[in-house]
């Protein structure tokens, strides 16, 4: 019984690998082709070692801004809940200070 389960969670495993695996090969194949005629632009020959180096070069550089606009946006939400909660502290601290007096 274990074994059976284990083999259809193996299989089931399996399915969705591959399901992911074609869902991103799709979605970067659009970025490929764009960043392959934009070599092309540049004067690479097609089927070329360079070509194929400069278009992995440009998707390279493409997810490296991507990773680090993704940074920005958690860094820079990170310090607008910062500033929020050290607002909030401040505000509260002088209510107290307000009823003390």
């Amino acid at each position: 019984m274990i074994k059976s389960k284990s083999k259809i969670f193996f299989l089931y495993q399996l399915v969705v690998f591959s399901f992911v695996g074609i869902f991103l090969s799709s979605c970067e194949a659009p970025l490929l082709e764009r960043h392959k005629a934009r070599c092309l632009s540049y004067g690479f020959k097609e089927g070329s070692q360079e070509l194929e180096k400069c278009t992995n070069d440009l998707l390279k550089k493409e997810k490296q801004e991507r990773r680090r606009h993704s940074y920005d946006v958690s860094q820079s939400r990170a310090q607008q809940h910062l500033d929020s909660a050290q607002m909030k502290w401040k505000k509260r601290k002088l209510q107290r200070q307000d009823v003390a007096k």
